[in-house]
């Protein structure tokens, strides 16, 4: 999954749930900068392939 560009300019964006249980996600661009975010519950949740570096 990849993102145009990082969240530095995006304010208190509620990301509850956006890839809740997606398996075949396996990994993620250009989501830098996630300090702003009002709400992140279970985002990335049972998101079964991701891998963390």
């Amino acid at each position: 999954m990849a993102f145009k560009a990082d969240m530095e300019q995006v304010e208190f964006l509620n990301i509850d749930y956006w890839f809740y249980a997606h398996g075949g996600i396996k990994s993620f661009e250009g989501m830098g900068h996630l300090g702003r975010m009002s709400d992140m519950a279970f985002c990335f949740a049972s998101c079964s392939a991701v891998m963390e570096d």
